[in-house]
């Protein structure tokens, strides 16, 4: 009856006790709820801080019906315990109490990446790429080698700390080994449609494919398209288009593969292979060259250092002669080396507090110690420049990394690539037009290196509105870009709840069907047994009928064999007598005293 209670919101089971899971304690004894970090796909997400010891972690308070839905987050919780990596949030405790269940996990305060990629407004670098990639193949080894999959893997669930080091989070739909139920579950369809495998989606209508770890696999490079696009592919989709599409196309790639290493594109191809027999298990990718190098988490830690930092936006006049064709270009540089940075503190925490640029600062781009990226030119338009539209969020940076102690930094260690953009301010330079470059610069230190990260754009001087509220519509955006992402994992959350009601129907309908195919079959079996019944009555009835027959047929017999009997012995007994009579005439008539003795002779 699992599915009549789903569908009711009713439970006959009893309350089981799970060793994980602690009940009748309010865990704000022991925890204090600092403050709100958000909203997940079942809850409230909360800061909060142990009360003796000072550690931090993230709460998720989930409202519980009854206790089958305890039994669907307990998975979570029990994968959390079993599976200890580096890489993998730590649970600290897990409470079930007054209707909801309290799960503290580790905190990292770099936060989602997805977030970081908003709040950037750009994509990662390879380097970047490479090290959260090298670490996640990490954690889906570890998870995979305790038999569990993932089944949500995107950039939403990688979680980034202060030391360049990542974790895989939220295993609210995974799956585990060694029990019934989670088997079944992997022959279900569930997980985010976007970052969706091809035999996830196949299983939902053919139950006859299941699927295994390689499922994550396929998550991996949809999730390695989304941190240099920003999006996951077919974004622009609604999820259930999305669905078709998955198992009808070709596998997806980045929007310009050639502006990637051939190693970047060959993870890529490995992971996204349609076929899971063929597909690159976790440990198997490990070996590949586009990871087998990693070996620190340098471009991570200035990520976070980057992130944490503080926007200061420039405006500076360009000369009339100046060539405006080049509408961008990105830029990294170190601002001191490890001997001129007394004043700048080394006690880098968590929590950096950011580097303050000064508006009357030099506009004027310090010298590049690192590659330029410069796009190319877009086709002038027609008519009057428009006034600043925003910057394109295709565009990944440029890679954040110091320049060795030398001063100077290899080609490949920077190999970011930049999309075309889109126009700001216009054509090509035109009569009554004034232009001007419009530098949005971040200082962050790494490693006791001061790092400026600047990306320039050439705008309209005309525009001055435009260009004075620019910092305020950038917080706008930013807010919408965070709206926009919000919507979408409500939407999201929404359509996996509208699969979860179809799915309750369905069952629903199929228990309908299967007990009226029962009842069928029940009246068939009793319309036959009262057949079978009937000719087995009639049978022997039958049989009655014909051994009553057989005996009355019998007795005729053996009566008439008995006259026909007694008739032969009467007859033979006449043939004597008249045998005996033949034999006496035949025979010499004797004397008197002959015939006197003859009835003493025995003949």
């Amino acid at each position: 009856m699992e599915w009549f209670s789903k569908l009711f919101g009713r439970s006959g089971k009893a309350k089981r006790e799970f060793p994980n899971l602690t009940r009748g304690k309010d865990p704000l004894e022991l925890w204090n709820k600092t403050g709100e970090l958000g909203d997940g796909a079942f809850g409230k997400v909360y800061k909060a801080e142990n009360r003796e010891t000072g550690v931090l972690a993230a709460l998720k308070r989930v409202p519980i019906q009854d206790e089958t839905e305890l039994e669907d987050f307990m998975v979570e919780i029990d994968i959390l315990t079993e599976c200890k990596h580096r890489n993998i949030v730590d649970l600290y405790q897990a409470f079930f109490h007054d209707s909801a269940l309290w799960i503290f996990i580790e905190f990292c305060a770099g936060g989602a990446v997805d977030d970081i990629i908003i709040e950037l407004d750009h994509g990662l670098s390879e380097p970047q790429i490479r090290c959260i990639t090298h670490q996640m193949l990490q954690a889906l080894e570890c998870l995979h080698t305790s038999g569990c999959i993932h089944r949500d893997l995107k950039a939403g669930n990688i979680l980034l700390c202060p030391d360049g080091s990542i974790r895989l989070a939220d295993f609210g739909v995974s799956a585990r080994p060694n029990k019934g139920q989670q088997q079944k579950k992997r022959d279900t369809f569930i997980g985010t449609p976007y970052w969706m495998a091809p035999e996830v989606v196949v299983c939902e209508t053919n139950k006859d494919a299941p699927y295994d770890q390689k499922a994550d696999i396929w998550s991996v490079g949809i999730t390695l398209i989304e941190l240099a696009d920003m999006n996951p592919p077919y974004h622009e989709m609604s999820p259930m288009r999305v669905l078709l599409k998955i198992t009808r196309s070709d596998p997806p790639t980045v929007e310009l593969p050639h502006k990637w290493s051939k190693e970047f594109n060959s993870f890529l191809r490995k992971c996204l292979t349609k076929n899971p027999e063929t597909r690159s298990s976790a440990t198997e990718l490990l070996q590949h060259p586009f990871v087998a190098s990693v070996s620190h988490h340098k471009p991570l830690r200035a990520l976070y250092q980057e992130v944490k930092s503080e926007v200061v936006e420039l405006v500076e006049e360009l000369p009339e002669d100046a060539d405006i064709t080049t509408q961008e270009e990105h830029t990294e540089t170190t601002v001191g080396d490890r001997g001129h940075t007394a004043a700048i503190p080394n006690d880098i925490g968590p929590e950096p507090e950011p580097m303050q640029l000064a508006k009357g600062e030099a506009t004027t781009p310090p010298q590049v110690t690192e590659e330029v990226r410069l796009s190319p030119p877009s086709t002038p338009e027609v008519g009057p420049p428009p006034v600043m539209i925003p910057e394109d969020p295709s565009l990944p940076p440029i890679e954040l990394m110091a320049p060795s102690p030398a001063g100077s930094t290899s080609s490949s260690e920077t190999n970011t690539p930049a999309a075309t953009p889109r126009r700001e301010g216009g054509g090509a330079k035109g009569e009554g037009y004034k232009y001007g470059t419009l530098s949005r610069v971040r200082k962050f230190k790494v490693d006791g290196e001061v790092i400026e990260s600047r990306t320039r754009r050439i705008v309209d001087m005309k525009a001055n509105k435009t260009l004075r509220d620019n910092k305020k519509y950038q917080e706008m955006r930013k807010g919408d870009s965070h709206l926009l992402k919000r919507m979408q994992r409500e939407e999201m959350k929404e359509t996996t709840e509208f699969y979860n009601r179809i799915k309750v129907e369905r069952e629903a309908q199929e228990k309908k069907v299967e007990g009226e195919r029962q009842e069928v079959e029940r009246r068939f079996e009793a319309v036959s047994d009262a057949m079978v019944k009937k000719q087995k009555k009639e049978v022997e009835k039958l049989e009655q009928l014909q051994l009553q027959q057989f005996k009355s047929k019998a007795k005729s017999l053996k009566s008439e064999q008995t006259r026909s009997l007694k008739l032969y012995k009467e007859q033979q007994k006449d043939e004597e007598k008249l045998s005996l009579k033949r034999l006496e005439s035949s025979l010499p008539r004797r004397s008197e005293s002959w015939r006197c003795r003859r009835p003493n002779l025995k003949l």
